[in-house]
């Protein structure tokens, strides 16, 4: 969820130079483990820890996955705007409104992603922090310890789907008499399709601990490729959400089995006996980021419950609209994930010079990337979605253009927010965010019956603005970075490439040919955002380090003679 890779983070400025991990060099990356051959290249049989030498590694990777994130956030939301439209149609508004519903509780970013009690930060932090230091024998039993726990979570969760969801969730969608049967029918199906993916996010996270999210990133993007062109043909080709649902699954179990086998031959560990001790101490971990966990899915899907509650399935498809389009637009935030595998490296190796640079740095990085599109999105929504869906809604502009607005003011946040769970300060994230999530909640509910549909993006936006300094603040404390500093490299170095997007954005207003305005708004924010961020963003760290990326990438794919 494809353009030039935007690079988040360089080694220089993060003191990353003399940080080592020759166990997750990529040579030794290969199919040794999870379970059944090799010995543990750090460790002698006895799992003894032998020490790790110095190298580049973390910060080449750090570099490398948080391009590799953005491409990939590129690539879903492709995917996203070629099948949408495809799907509505072929399922006609009234059932992909449902659709639409069903999916809000998916396992992977949806309610039920809850269920997994925030094991998937947990585990990245429990098998990252091994790693560090080279004991593979302890990554493996935390690995162990996480299967334990999310296989069981999911075969508990698709059963309470497929036995009481089917009973309960078609009233509380609203769904027609009609359609009930095929609801209910439809929501077996995703019990099957939610399981399965909840159960594989311990894979995900096993191979992210690695630092390998290139490859997690990659088997994200085939799942939605996979499930995304399944569902749009099924829709076309049959009408039915029934088949749909059943497509939807099916795709899902085969990408699992995929990354079932890219897990067994990435890792660089063997699975082991997880035992109690660690299962409770991932639980207890996991709660606080599983608690944070549920502020953000209330955040992402709270806006669909809450209009289709109160207007119906039909209304919900102009909130999928903007929702989409804002995912779309804030698919450069990418960049900063690769923080939550790199804090935990640099925590554990207490690299205190490391993990400022990384804040302040990942902060500046993450907004300047996210500049163009945002702007974009919100200034030329109209002509997007006209081009996108049709002049028949263009009136989900004004949605979009509010929904964009409350990303744009969580984005100074994102990198702290990361940051302080990938180093177990859960805690710190979950207290602002759980009031934030309680006002989101009922102000969506006030300014949806007292302005419209609007009124839930209204909401979201002002609990956005409230987060800023109670995440922020705590992680300053943490990293040990003044506000002036973090104010003063972090956040003043994006003013200009942000007036600079906006300016450009608002040359495509005059014109009235949507595709024209588009054309014309995309390129001035684009040359004027690249303009001001080489001359103001970057710093000459930055520049630098973008040339050494480069080289070493033409280096790369330079045959040898």
């Amino acid at each position: 969820m494809a353009g030039a890779p935007f690079t988040p983070i360089g080694p220089d400025d993060l003191g990353l130079n003399d940080l080592g991990l020759n166990d997750l060099d990529r040579n030794d990356l290969g199919p040794n483990d999870l379970g059944r051959r090799g010995r543990d290249a750090t460790s002698g049989h006895d799992g003894s820890v032998r020490p790790v030498a110095p190298n580049r590694e973390l910060a080449r990777r750090t570099i490398h996955n948080g391009a590799v994130t953005v491409a990939g956030n590129l690539w879903a939301a492709v995917i996203g705007v070629l099948t949408l439209p495809l799907t509505l149609r072929g399922l006609g508004t009234e059932q992909f409104g449902l659709w639409v519903l069903i999916v809000s509780m998916s396992a992977t970013n949806g309610w039920l992603s809850l269920a997994d009690l925030g094991a998937r930060t947990a585990t990245v932090r429990a098998i990252a922090a091994p790693l560090a230091v080279g004991d593979r024998r302890e990554a493996g039993h935390q690995l162990g310890a996480a299967s334990s726990m999310i296989v069981g979570i999911a075969l508990l969760v698709g059963l309470v789907v497929a036995t009481l969801g089917r009973v309960a969730l078609p009233q509380l969608f609203n769904a027609p008499a009609a359609l009930t049967p095929a609801v209910r029918a439809a929501l077996v199906w995703f019990a099957l399709q939610a399981g399965v993916e909840l159960a594989s996010t311990v894979l995900h996270a096993a191979i992210e601990a690695t630092q390998r999210v290139d490859r997690s990133r990659a088997l994200h993007a085939l799942r939605v490729t996979c499930v995304g062109v399944a569902v749009a043909f099924v829709a076309t080709t049959t009408g039915s959400i029934v088949a749909v649902a059943r497509a939807a699954a099916i795709a899902s179990v085969v990408v699992s089995i995929v990354t079932l086998v890219v897990a067994w031959r990435t890792l660089p560990f063997r699975l082991r006996r997880g035992g109690r001790r660690r299962i409770v101490d991932l639980v207890t971990y996991g709660m606080s980021v599983g608690a944070i966990n549920i502020t953000g899915v209330l955040h992402r899907t709270m806006d669909r419950l809450v209009i289709g509650v109160t207007y119906g399935p039909r209304q919900v498809v102009f909130v999928e609209i903007a929702t989409q389009i804002t995912n779309g637009a804030q698919t450069l935030l990418g960049v900063a994930h690769s923080l939550t595998s790199a804090a935990p490296h640099l925590h554990a190796r207490t690299d205190g010079d490391g993990l400022r640079a990384l804040f302040v740095r990942g902060t500046r990085l993450t907004i300047l990337a996210s500049i163009p599109s945002l702007a974009i999105a919100a200034i030329l929504a109209g002509p997007i979605i006209e081009v996108w869906m049709g002049a028949t809604f263009r009136d989900a502009a004004g949605l979009t253009a509010v929904a964009v607005l409350g990303t744009a003011l969580a984005v100074p946040a994102q990198a702290a927010s990361l940051i302080l769970q990938a180093t177990g300060h859960a805690r710190a994230v979950l207290r602002p965010a759980a009031v934030a999530v309680i006002a989101n909640l009922g102000m969506s509910v006030l300014f949806a019956r007292w302005f419209g549909v609007v009124g839930v993006f209204v909401a979201t936006a002002l609990t956005a603005a409230g987060l800023l300094w109670p995440l922020v603040r705590p992680a300053l404390a943490v990293t040990g970075v003044d506000a002036s500093e973090f104010l003063r490299r972090g956040v003043a170095p994006t003013a200009v490439p942000a007036i600079g997007a906006v300016l450009g954005a608002g040359l495509g207003i005059p014109f009235s040919e949507p595709v024209l305005a588009l054309g014309i708004g995309a390129l001035g924010a684009g040359l004027l955002w690249a303009v001001a961020t080489w001359r103001w963003g970057l710093t000459a760290t930055d520049r630098a380090t973008l040339h050494r990326a480069r080289s070493r990438a033409n280096a790369d794919v330079t045959p040898s003679m």
